[in-house]
């Protein structure tokens, strides 16, 4: 069909056993012939099981080609009619994008981005990079699928959705974070400024609650941490002075730097890490008996003697830390 304004469509029918038509749309009309030219900017396509599908392509400079799903097909012209139950979006950047609309009672919307692009049929492939759930109540959950190499999963949650693109609005009120150790954590912000973090044994806040503690245990020669991201806030104390030990910085992975503020932290020291120690940072100053940095990284055994105990750069074992939190207590000079 040669139109007035110059595209032209190509019907074809029943091309397949699932398909009873479909309709090209070109953007010219070779004037001898009348046969299709230009470029192609679209497909329409109905299924011997009642839904429809568009593709339109190049619709932007930064999208190669979307497709769109239907509910339904209108008998008499072949157009898509019905829900609309589905996007996918191919990117220039390599990405693709799939909507999925009213996917359960309990969503309305769910984004989910991939990596890479199948050439062939423009279907999502690579890696899953993340998720968007935006919900029925009105708040939206954003996962990131292996953000760094030490979590697996983060999943911020929000109080609401931006009705006209669906992204995460409002404020942030938790987040969970997956480990690649297997364990995970839960921050709850509240609508004071604080938030909490408590750390789980199991993916996804599962398993047993993992309580922070002030010493080591005899058996273990290692610390092992959660995020330095994830920081425990306990809301302001009515009490003059704050009491010992009532937050925990959580660390993971080696090699990082910490930076403990005022003290009053403890350090939580989880069963089943090896091969860790805790480190004086070289940069570390003491003011008011306190020490303002620490460092955990890999250490060999034979490191840990000779060396005095306040020298930077000093290699601090379980065992030690045990001792001088002692000292503290009993009001000796504390690290």
């Amino acid at each position: 069909m040669d139109n007035s304004d110059g595209t032209s469509y190509a019907y074809t029918y029943n091309p397949t056993s699932t398909v009873t038509l479909t309709a090209s749309e070109y953007s010219g009309t070779n004037t001898t012939t009348g046969a299709p030219s230009g470029s192609q900017i679209s497909d329409v396509v109905d299924n011997t099981n009642g839904t429809s599908l568009i593709y339109a392509y190049n619709p932007t400079s930064t999208v190669t080609q979307t497709a769109q799903q239907w509910g339904g097909t209108d008998p008499t012209t072949g157009a898509p009619t019905g829900t609309l139950i589905s996007d996918v979006v191919n990117n220039t950047n390599g990405t693709t994008l799939v909507y999925a609309y009213n996917p359960t009672s309990t969503v309305t919307q769910t984004i989910s981005e991939y990596s890479g692009t199948n050439p062939a049929n423009g279907a999502p492939a690579g890696a899953l990079l993340s998720d968007v759930v935006d919900n029925t109540n009105g708040t939206s959950i954003v996962y990131t699928y292996n953000p760094s190499s030490t979590v697996t999963q983060t999943a911020p949650y929000y109080s609401g959705t931006d009705p006209s693109t669906g992204a995460p609005s409002g404020t942030l009120t938790s987040e969970t974070f997956d480990y690649t150790s297997g364990g995970s954590s839960i921050t709850t912000y509240n609508s004071n400024g604080t938030s909490s973090t408590v750390y789980y044994s199991g993916p996804h806040g599962t398993g047993t609650t993992i309580p922070a503690i002030t010493s080591a245990p005899e058996t273990s020669s290692a610390v092992t941490f959660a995020p330095a991201s994830v920081i425990s806030t306990p809301a302001p104390s009515a009490q003059a002075e704050p009491a010992p030990d009532s937050t925990s910085i959580m660390i993971s992975g080696s090699d990082q730097l910490i930076d403990p503020g005022t003290g009053n932290h403890s350090i939580q020291f989880i069963s089943g890490a090896a091969d860790d120690t805790l480190v004086l940072h070289s940069g570390g100053i003491r003011s008011g008996h306190r020490l303002q940095s620490y460092r955990r990284r890999s250490a060999r055994p034979e490191f840990l003697a000779g060396r005095n105990a306040r020298e930077p750069g000093r290699y601090l074992s379980v065992r030690e830390l045990r001792l001088r939190r002692e000292h503290q207590r009993r009001g000796a000079d504390p690290v």
